[in-house]
């Protein structure tokens, strides 16, 4: 059981988690040997797909804000702070993402405007977050545009694509020829500009607490 870590403990039941691309395990006691290997054995595709996520962002890493490099450097202090291009941050997932919607937010907010007003669509609310399975969305009986923080490390003409793409379903709600024909007279490039998506690298730092 090659880069694997057990963990025995006065539990009733067997746990498994990833750490670190390191398969950790956390079992009664006593737990035999061969059941931990029939435990891992039946999880191997859950253990598969983890360990093939994008790996933890290390110390000294260049990351993509705004289409601007970034340094990270790791620091002991919980605060999170930024020197020219470089950011000082806790290895804390939930404190650099504090940092980066406080410093995004004025760029997407600013952006969303700007687009909106210029194709004369008004009083619209704007909510910003981080989201896992998408990158936008519209609820157009609230007027509500979400747009997912993780753009912040796309090229910045694909912020601008997103914003279309969930403006235009203000018109059309589904993804018919229709929604399509409002969204390319729009952006004429979209379907070219989202597919740079499929390789943003967001901050994946190695707690998170």
């Amino acid at each position: 059981m090659n880069n694997c870590q057990i963990i025995y403990k006065d539990i009733k039941k067997m746990y498994l988690r990833i750490k670190d691309n390191t398969i950790v395990i956390t079992c009664p006691k006593h737990t035999s040997k061969r059941t931990i290997e029939n435990f891992i054995r039946s999880n191997q595709d859950w253990i598969q797909k983890r360990m093939n996520e994008k790996p933890f962002t290390v110390n000294h890493s260049v990351i993509q804000i705004l289409n601007e490099p970034y340094t990270i450097n790791f620091i002991e202090d919980s605060k999170v702070m930024l020197v020219g291009n470089k950011i000082y941050t806790p290895n804390n997932q939930k404190s650099f993402d504090h940092f980066l919607k406080t410093y995004v937010s004025p760029y997407f907010q600013d952006r969303f405007y700007e687009i909106s007003e210029a194709l004369q669509i008004y009083d619209l609310n704007l909510k910003l977050a981080f989201y896992k399975s998408k990158w936008g969305s519209c609820t157009p009986t609230k007027k509500q545009i979400c747009l997912n923080l993780n753009l912040a490390y796309a090229p910045l003409e694909c912020i601008d694509a997103i914003i279309y793409h969930e403006l235009s379903h203000l018109y059309v709600l589904n993804h018919s020829q229709a929604f399509y024909d409002v969204l390319l007279k729009w952006c004429p490039n979209y379907k070219e500009i989202v597919k740079q998506l499929k390789y943003i690298k967001p901050c994946k730092l190695g707690e998170s607490k």
